[in-house]
């Protein structure tokens, strides 16, 4: 994705194979992010818009004696994000995609 890279305390992800970042894309007519979410599934990830951030929660249990898999990172949206419009999937390469309109002048 096309974009650029937010700030270290703004869009840090523990499973992003090189540097930890998120690669945004935001323009005048969308946002987007796209957070590598391997080894979790459709029904283990949770996006919640709240107020002007989102909450995104994965949660895998791994089982009896083996510790759970478990990530709860809250991040701020660019203002001029129509929160009603946040859509989020996962796509078959593992990557949730998470997308928004900008609000209309």
């Amino acid at each position: 994705m096309e974009g650029r890279r937010a700030s270290a305390d703004a869009w840090d992800w523990p499973l992003a194979k090189n540097d930890g970042m998120v690669l945004l894309k935001n323009d005048h007519r969308s946002f987007e992010a796209d957070l590598e979410v391997p080894n979790f599934k459709a029904n283990e990830v949770d996006v919640k818009v709240l107020h002007d951030e989102i909450a995104v929660h994965c949660y895998h249990d791994q089982g009896e004696g083996r510790a759970p898999r478990e990530i709860h990172r809250t991040y701020k949206l660019p203002p001029d994000v129509d929160m009603k419009s946040l859509k989020s999937d996962i796509k078959n390469d593992g990557i949730l995609h998470i997308v928004a309109s900008k609000k209309k002048p």
